[in-house]
């Protein structure tokens, strides 16, 4: 658990951060959003004490961690940023290894962690240990990144801007495989991001930012149904029904589905009740099936891709043409 209370930082005349408060429950994300200069970064740097506040507490776990010794507070956290910062010079293995080498864990220990990682995001161990970051793409580099940055399994990672160096098709998969990881099952992630409907797949609870203050926190849905002031109501508006489409799920479109079916049964894609508007219409389209079935208390629904859209519109209020709540 991480709980932030009353952090503040200035650079000269300037509040960066003004007198942030928030908590993180164990095993939440949160994503920090906001537009550039808002304090974001500099909140999550302080988190890590990479930056130091002039006020405020940081409390991980029951604990203040400005009064711990840095080093081991750092090895409790994983960090991932932007531009992976992988050693040019070490091997994969060589990168992934360097937080479990300085805590002194045997090398079968860490060669098995290694293999087991790189599994995990995709780089099979045969295949990528041995290579040097130079010898990788972006996305494979970033997937080193991640498994650097969960190697001694801390129960915290933090993630700066973490698929931002990618193009947009690799950063949507990436992003996606990450929340399947088991490898991230249970941690507690502080996520920072300028991409709104990154944050919204990936986020438990969003805390929007501007100029160092708190605008709203809350969940996904919170901030679109329930804007907490005009700049709130304004930084999603652009945006409205794209990432609806990214936290509604069919269960919450139940009411609006139909309970009959034109086509035969064998002809339908089932799909979980928590599929999103947007995994829904992508997994219909992958699978050229016309239409998808979910099913909750011995009952069904069916939808096809247009039902589907003006289910949303009738559950929501919200319409392309408008794009914002009605």
């Amino acid at each position: 658990m991480i709980e932030i209370q009353n952090l503040t930082k200035r650079f000269g005349k300037t509040t960066a951060v003004d007198s942030l408060s928030f908590r993180v429950e164990t095993g939440q994300t949160l994503a920090l959003i906001g537009s550039s200069g808002s304090g974001k970064t500099t909140t999550l740097r302080m988190i890590n004490r990479l930056i130091e506040p002039d006020e405020g507490r940081i409390i991980i776990n029951g604990e203040d961690v400005t009064q711990q010794p840095l080093e081991v507070m750092r090895r409790r956290m994983g960090y991932v940023i932007q531009h992976t910062g992988l050693f040019p010079h070490y091997t994969v293995t060589e990168n992934i290894a360097v937080v479990p080498t300085l805590l002194r864990w045997e090398k079968d220990r860490i060669q098995a962690r290694v293999h087991t990682l790189l599994a995990h995001v995709g780089l099979p161990p045969a295949t990528f240990a041995d290579k040097y970051p130079d010898q990788l793409s972006g996305g494979q580099q970033q997937r080193v990144g991640l498994a650097r940055a969960l190697a001694a399994d801390p129960p915290i990672v933090l993630m700066d801007e973490p698929f931002g160096a990618l193009d947009s098709v690799t950063r949507l998969r990436i992003r996606r495989e990450v929340l399947q990881l088991e490898a991230f099952a249970g941690k507690t992630i502080v996520l920072v991001t300028h991409d709104v409907e990154e944050a919204f797949e990936m986020a438990d609870q969003i805390c929007l930012l501007d100029a160092g203050s708190i605008q709203q926190l809350g969940t996904p849905k919170e901030l679109l149904q329930q804007p907490a002031n005009d700049f709130v109501a304004r930084f999603f508006a652009g945006q409205q029904w794209h990432l609806e489409w990214t936290i509604y799920t069919l269960a919450d479109l139940w009411p609006q589905l139909s309970n009959t079916l034109s086509k035969p049964e064998a002809e339908v894609l089932s799909l979980p009740t928590d599929t999103t508007i947007s995994a829904a219409l992508s997994a219909l389209r992958a699978s050229g099936q016309q239409a998808g079935t979910i099913a909750q208390h011995g009952q069904k629904r069916y939808f096809d891709i247009a039902t589907l859209v003006r289910a949303w519109e009738q559950s929501t209020g919200t319409g392309f043409e408008k794009g914002t709540m009605g």
